[in-house]
């Protein structure tokens, strides 16, 4: 249900890029574009529209610590959602950074803060890879407040690749009725395990979790949870099928949040 294009043009080699996301149903939008100045000493900085740096930024959009499925509990930061904004990156060696000065809600006028902190190590002992980050995000108004700080991590193990995630929420704003402060707060849980049983054939089991904590209203449960279990065949180099299996748990009145669900993806490389 989906089509998306991507363009890469290098304008001024190891200069200036410039770069378009274009998804072409099942509407019509202008996900990403933006260009990249890469300055000295490993810092670039990139202007236009983009996907804001929060998180492990993982494919799967449907995972709570993404965008979420059903209107589930959410961090909001997923490849549906991008904003006007500037980042600057500082990537020297195995330490990457970035940081983002966004538009904020549509409505707003004010601004977001985002920004990522990670390091690989490499070439370890027992592990080939370890992967550490941590990211944050303020977006606040006259009368709302919302902020998310986070943590992931992975590894690996001969052919067994593990990572996980780690969100802690808040979001406060005036309640009119009784004239009071309502906040609340959402914890959210991603881990994910890949073994490589061949050298082109991938197989992931993913679980997901969520609990609110507050009385702000939401569509949803407090707490819900979902497993998800696949493979991840490389059909040729650049042609990739993906097919899922997930069954999803959450309170009875919402019974698209207690769906299993197939889904069947093919992703061409160019």
């Amino acid at each position: 249900n989906q089509a998306t294009g991507y363009l890469n043009v290098n304008l001024i080699p190891d200069l200036l890029n410039f770069y378009l996301d274009q998804r072409f149903a099942p509407s019509l939008d202008t996900r990403e574009v933006w260009a990249m100045a890469l300055l000295p000493y490993d810092v670039y900085l990139k202007a236009g529209k983009m996907f804001l740096p929060y998180g492990m930024q993982i494919q799967n959009d449907n995972a709570f610590i993404r965008g979420g499925r059903n209107g589930s509990a959410t961090t909001g930061f997923s490849f549906n959602v991008s904003q006007p904004a500037f980042e600057l990156g500082w990537e020297p060696g195995p330490v990457a950074s970035a940081f983002a000065v966004s538009q904020g809600a549509s409505a707003d006028t004010d601004v977001q803060f985002s920004g990522t902190v990670s390091a690989m190590f490499t070439d370890l002992p027992v592990v080939r890879n370890v992967w550490v980050g941590s990211s944050g995000s303020v977006a606040n108004s006259s009368d709302t407040e919302t902020s998310w700080f986070g943590f992931f991590a992975g590894s690996n193990l001969e052919r067994l690749t593990y990572q996980a995630e780690v969100d802690i929420g808040h979001l406060s704003f005036p309640d009119s009725t009784t004239d009071t402060t309502v906040a609340g707060g959402t914890f959210i849980f991603y881990t994910e395990a890949n073994y490589l049983f061949f050298d082109w054939l991938n197989t992931k089991v993913a679980f997901n979790y969520a609990d609110y904590d507050g009385s702000l209203p939401r569509q949803g449960s407090d707490g819900e949870n979902y497993f998800a279990i696949g493979v991840e065949p490389f059909l040729a180099r650049f042609v990739q099928v993906r097919a899922f299996y997930t069954v999803g748990n959450g309170v009875e009145t919402e019974p698209s949040h207690n769906q299993d669900l197939w889904s069947l993806e093919l992703h061409v490389f160019f």
